[in-house]
C-alpha cells in the first residue's frame, strides 16, 4: 500500500507546480516584448502586422498551457496525498509544460509553411504532457488512498487516454499532411463526444468536474481549440 506524505509536502508540490506553470506563461510574451521595441521605428499598426504570427502564436500558447495547468488543477483537487511517484510523474508533466514555449517560439517564426519537424515538436510537447498526466491519473486510480474521501470523478482514465490519442493522431496529420497543419488539432472536439459515449456504453457516469475532453483536458486539455 503507497504510504502518503505529509499535507506541507503536498500544498509545496501544488504551489511549486503553479509557480513553474507561471513562469513558463511569461516566457511567452518575450517574443513580443523584444519586438515591441520597433516601435521606435514604425507605427503600432505595422509593428503588429509585421508580428502577427508571434501574436497568434502567444495567444494560442497561453491557452494552451492555461488549459493544460486547468487539468492538472482538477485531478489535484481531488488529491489528499501523495508519494514519490506522484511526485516524479508531476515533474515529468512540468517538463512538457516548462519545454512548451519554446516549441511555440520555433513555430512562430517558422514561417507560413513550416517543416513537418516543427508541426512535430508543438504537438508532440502536447502529447508528451497529456501522457504524463494520463500517468498521473492512472497512478491515483491505482492508489486511491492518495485520494480524498470526498473527491468525486476526478480521475477520468478513459477520457484521458482518448485525449491522447486524439493528440497523437492530430501529430502525424500535421506532420504528413502540410495542407491541415495545426488544423488536425480540431481533432480535439471530437474527444468529448467520444469520452461520452465510451462512459456511457460501459456504464460509467461521464466526468463533471472538466477532467477529460478538450474543455477539461484529461490528458492535457492541450490546443487551440481549448485543450
Amino acid at each position: 500500500m503507497t504510504r502518503p506524505r505529509t499535507e506541507r509536502g503536498l500544498d509545496r508540490l501544488i504551489a511549486f507546480t503553479d509557480a513553474a506553470v507561471a513562469i513558463a506563461l511569461t516566457l511567452l510574451i518575450l517574443p513580443l516584448v523584444d519586438a515591441a521595441s520597433e516601435i521606435e521605428e514604425q507605427s503600432l499598426a505595422t509593428v503588429l502586422g509585421d508580428n502577427l504570427s508571434l501574436l497568434m502564436g502567444f495567444i494560442i500558447s497561453f491557452v494552451v498551457i492555461g488549459r493544460l495547468w486547468y487539468s492538472h488543477h482538477q485531478v489535484f483537487e481531488g488529491v489528499g496525498g501523495y508519494d514519490g511517484t506522484l511526485l516524479w510523474l508531476t515533474l515529468f508533466w512540468l517538463l512538457g509544460i516548462v519545454f512548451f514555449p519554446f516549441g511555440a517560439n520555433v513555430l512562430a517564426h517558422s514561417g507560413a509553411d513550416p517543416d513537418p519537424g516543427v508541426y512535430g515538436l508543438y504537438v508532440g510537447t502536447m502529447l508528451f504532457t497529456s501522457l504524463f498526466l494520463l500517468a498521473i491519473q492512472v497512478h491515483l486510480d491505482r492508489h486511491p488512498e492518495l485520494l480524498r474521501t470526498d473527491a468525486d470523478d476526478v480521475v477520468d482514465v478513459t477520457g484521458s487516454a482518448i485525449f491522447s490519442a486524439s493528440l497523437a493522431l492530430a501529430m502525424v496529420i500535421a506532420m504528413t499532411v502540410s495542407l491541415i497543419g495545426l488544423f488536425s488539432l480540431l481533432l480535439l472536439f471530437v474527444q468529448g463526444p467520444v469520452s461520452t459515449l465510451v462512459a456511457r456504453r460501459s456504464g460509467d457516469r461521464p466526468p463533471t468536474d472538466g477532467s477529460g475532453g478538450p474543455d477539461g483536458g484529461g490528458g492535457g486539455g492541450g490546443g487551440p481549440s481549448g485543450t
